[in-house]
């Protein structure tokens, strides 16, 4: 049922919701983990500013992040990670993120490697890790080797349709100065990107290390020798235990 965005009006308190306003139509997509809000986003799906609508209030687009931050020390793990990975292979490398609102404050986020990667300087291989008791597939994070941070065709093309928190990290490798510009952040709300600070999502930025064992579940991967086709960087579901560069996600109602 299509809301009437004026005086008096409140927010229906499903997942979805349909609202007209002075300046178009909009649809309010809300995320739940284990009954907790962790996002809103709102969007424009129709802009009426030229119609003038009458008693009707106007809306924005945006999007209401709920999540505690990620922990300075899984943030450096992962940045240890990624440098090790420039610096030994020169390829990109990635690390999942798992969420559970019903974990102590403070260890509400985990971050786990693949239970395997192959690399190389355009893409990923990977095979998932064991999820977490009790936790969920809340997004990823991968690296841009030592080029700057931004969502790749390839990386657009993966999460079209997914929900979840998405992040690359440019400028990776020993030798790199990383400033906070070098983490592009978006989430994503069944297929709609919402573009978020580095500062909303992680606690700081200090020296990277991350657990030696880390590197055991990274190998050099071998391009196949072939011209055209995307069948190498595919997309997926989180359900799924290989994937080509990254997958997507869900989160558990």
């Amino acid at each position: 049922m299509v809301q009437l965005f004026m005086d008096g009006f409140q927010m229906p308190s499903g997942e979805s919701a349909e609202i007209i306003a002075a300046n178009g139509l909009f649809i309010v997509d809300r995320v739940f983990n284990n009954g907790q809000l962790v996002a809103e986003g709102c969007t424009r799906v129709w802009s009426g500013e030229n119609y003038k609508i009458q008693g009707f209030k106007p809306m924005q687009e945006g999007l209401k992040y709920h999540l505690p931050k990620i922990t300075a020390p899984l943030l450096r793990a992962v940045e240890g990670l990624f440098d090790w990975v420039v610096d030994t292979y020169h390829s990109e490398s990635m690390a999942l993120l798992y969420y559970s609102p019903l974990a102590p404050e403070g260890l509400r986020w985990q971050v786990r490697p693949p239970k395997k990667q192959s690399v190389t300087g355009a893409g990923i291989h990977y095979e998932f890790p064991e999820t977490p008791r009790g936790f969920s597939v809340a997004g990823d994070i991968h690296s841009h080797t030592d080029f700057n941070a931004f969502h790749s065709g390839v990386d657009e093309k993966d999460e079209v349709g997914k929900t979840g928190l998405f992040v690359t990290l440019g400028h990776n490798g020993s030798g790199q100065r990383r400033t906070i510009k070098d983490y592009d952040c978006s989430f994503m709300i069944r297929g709609r990107r919402f573009t978020l600070k580095p500062e909303e999502v992680f606690e700081g930025f200090e020296k990277s290390e991350f657990p030696d064992s880390w590197k055991f579940t990274v190998e050099k991967e071998t391009p196949p020798i072939c011209v055209g086709g995307d069948d190498y960087m595919g997309g997926g579901i989180f359900s799924s235990h290989t994937k080509s560069k990254k997958g997507g996600g869900k989160w558990p109602r």
